[in-house]
């Protein structure tokens, strides 16, 4: 199986919007914000509707990987490690955030799943390995894309560039 594999970034390191695409689903990885102090606003506008994506996974709750989330459409699935869902949820608390609502929302409407260990069974219908680090920072890969095709027992953080 093979992976279109797209990544959306502005001028500065880190965050991002990968969009991972197989033949069985499609998929975004962080849905990010630009960082204090970068130069320019980025330009990328993302069509939810035209991309179809089932499910988006957060690998941490850096703003510039999370920070765009309340644009994500509530038919989208959203997967994090727990801590990352706290923390999320802890910060827009202090900052009084509408956002609260919609992530307590989300969460109790079954929408947010966490993922905090490798679980094959969970995301064999995405063809997906999925785990955490001890941090409980999510990270992924995906089978179709030619790093290690056998990693349950490794932990291979996921990395992009270019």
């Amino acid at each position: 199986m093979s992976a279109d594999i797209k990544v959306h970034q502005g001028d500065q390191i880190g965050g991002g919007i990968t969009v991972i695409t197989t033949e069985k689903t499609k998929i975004v990885i962080d849905f990010w914000e630009k960082l204090p102090g970068a130069e320019k606003e980025p330009n990328i506008e993302f069509n939810w509707e035209e991309e179809k994506v089932e499910a988006v996974f957060f690998t941490h709750y850096h703003g510039d990987h999370i920070g765009r989330f309340m644009e994500i459409p509530d038919d989208v699935d959203l997967y994090m490690g727990e801590v990352t869902f706290k923390v999320m949820l802890n910060i827009r608390r202090a900052i009084k955030d509408a956002a609260v609502a919609k992530l307590t929302e989300r969460f109790e409407n079954g929408s947010i799943t966490f993922v905090e260990r490798a679980d094959e069974e969970k995301f064999s219908e995405k063809d997906l390995l999925v785990w955490a680090k001890e941090d409980f920072e999510l990270y992924q890969m995906q089978r179709g894309y030619d790093y290690n095709r056998d990693v349950p027992d490794q932990q291979i953080p996921w990395g992009i560039t270019g």
